[in-house]
């Protein structure tokens, strides 16, 4: 079962930095759901650019409301833009499309923010789709929130706005042709106490938002995905145990590291750990700390180096759970590794090998590229692009006898994909969900190639198969060898 810090945060975040583009479907709305974060901006001589969908004359005079609304983007030091919208007449139509396209465009900004989809108003709802869509049409790349303005939704995200209520409260009274429509100040002070529920005793008052990862796919379709990993997530039979194998040498502070991923995970009470040392310095009292912290942790000590591939057959005999995810000792997995596995399983039961991509970083941190190609056999049985850490898969291949070959000194991870995809197809989720530190002895690290021969190592792998292939797999090799050639 998740634990409440993978559902809310237990601590605040800092602003986002940049230029900010506020949506509010009607004036009032941002300083009621994100008042205290538009003051802290102010505070920072941040720029801030406040669209307003509609005037809001369905509540009210529109000529008085949109004064007021000036009035509190000059206290901010904003610039207001009036879209003109009907008021309760918000909506995906490619003309309000194009409008709000074209501020995005003219203002570019670094962070864009939009009344959550969980709202009670249908403008508000709106709203996040309208932007949403625009934001797909200017092929936005920048930081993507949506905040709260009537009710509670999912949120990642806490501001502390304790030292700013009363300035937001202030703003607030900008609106005095509202305040007295509705009871918005004893709504909007009684959410911000709420959402200091996980947070420090010092915190008096939070707003909350929810970053998305980026602005791709559908809106519905991240809603979607977040209620469904929760749901699922209360049943039993939903809940199955997966071992993370890892295999080290010699290698405590990266270990470490590793380790620690895993503990990031957000499924790790059920993780069975297995740490296999292969003839290396002790690790006992580095894995001490982390007895408590999984469904299990087995330490396995061979007392002479076995090799790689020997490793990985004894993680695979040790491992209990139902699933099964390889980490080298230098590498490191996302906290949603497992879950996002975990989330296409429940949906596929027949899921029994799935991976995601995989960035590669260099030792001074940069990114150098990343692991993220779709499915296909052919060109896996002439080359790897699938790294160990990448994938899950059902320990039904070690019932039936699945192992790495002890004869090959590298890409016996390649070797053990060939085996596996021979017998089921391999499902992906695009979403990079862990690192590949290229620090480390694997054949696919660039300094390795001053000290090995790549192409004999990789030939032997090609050799071992090529008796084995049948003609319909020997012509899924050409064509997508042929096919990757093509695209350059």
């Amino acid at each position: 079962m998740f634990l409440e810090h993978s559902l809310i945060p237990f601590k605040t975040s800092q602003l986002p930095e940049g230029h900010w583009l506020v949506v509010a479907p009607h004036p009032d709305d941002e300083i009621i759901g994100m008042g205290g974060a538009l003051a802290l901006a102010a505070a920072n001589c941040q720029r801030v650019t406040v669209v307003y969908l509609t005037s809001g004359d369905k509540g009210g005079d529109a000529t008085v409301r949109q004064q007021e609304a000036l009035a509190v983007c000059a206290e901010l030091n904003a610039k207001a833009v009036f879209l003109g919208l009907p008021d309760r007449g918000v909506s995906c139509h490619d003309e309000q499309v194009t409008a709000l396209h074209a501020v995005l465009q003219e203002v570019k900004p670094d962070v864009v923010f939009f009344p959550s989809p969980e709202e009670f108003h249908p403008d508000h709802r709106a709203a996040s789709v309208l932007t949403w869509t625009a934001l797909q049409k200017t092929h936005f790349r920048g930081q993507v929130f949506h905040y709260e303005i009537s009710r509670q939704g999912e949120a990642n995200v806490l501001l502390d706005i304790s030292a700013v209520i009363q300035e937001k409260l202030r703003l607030l009274n900008f609106y005095q042709s509202q305040l007295s429509q509705n009871n918005y100040v004893q709504v909007m002070q009684g959410i911000n106490v709420a959402r200091t529920y996980t947070l420090p005793e010092q915190v008096k008052a939070a707003e909350a938002f929810y970053a998305y990862a980026s602005a791709t796919g559908r809106l519905q379709g991240h809603m979607r995905e977040r209620a469904f990993i929760q749901l699922s997530d209360s049943q039993p039979g939903d809940r199955p145990v997966v071992s993370i194998l890892i295999r080290t040498k010699d290698r405590p502070d990266t270990l470490i590291r590793a380790v620690e991923s895993v503990k990031s995970q957000t499924y790790r009470s059920y993780i069975d750990l297995v740490v296999v040392n292969d003839g290396g310095c002790a690790v006992d009292s580095v894995l001490a700390p982390y007895q408590n912290d999984f469904w299990r942790l087995n330490l396995v000590n061979l007392p002479v180096s076995r090799g790689r591939a020997a490793a990985a057959n004894l993680g695979l005999n040790q491992a209990k759970g139902q699933f099964v995810n390889f980490l080298d000792d230098d590498d490191e997995l996302d906290a949603d590794h497992v879950q996002i596995f975990l989330a296409n399983w429940r949906r596929n039961n027949d899921i029994e090998v799935f991976y995601r991509g995989v960035r590669v970083v260099s030792p001074q941190g940069e990114l150098l590229r990343e692991y993220n190609e779709p499915y296909d056999p052919g060109l896996l049985m002439h080359t790897n692009y699938i790294p160990i850490h990448a994938v899950t898969f059902s320990r039904r291949f070690i019932d039936i006898g699945c192992r790495f070959d002890e004869s090959l000194e590298f890409f016996e991870d390649w070797d053990f994909w060939i085996q596996l995809s021979r017998l089921t197809r391999f499902h992906r989720d695009q979403k990079i969900t862990a690192t590949y530190n290229m620090t480390g002895n694997s054949a696919a690290s660039p300094h390795m190639h001053a000290v090995l021969d790549v192409a004999s190592h990789m030939n032997r792998v090609r050799d071992k198969w090529a008796v084995k292939w049948t003609a319909v797999e020997s012509n899924r090799i050409v064509a997508s060898v042929s096919r990757r050639a093509k695209e350059g």
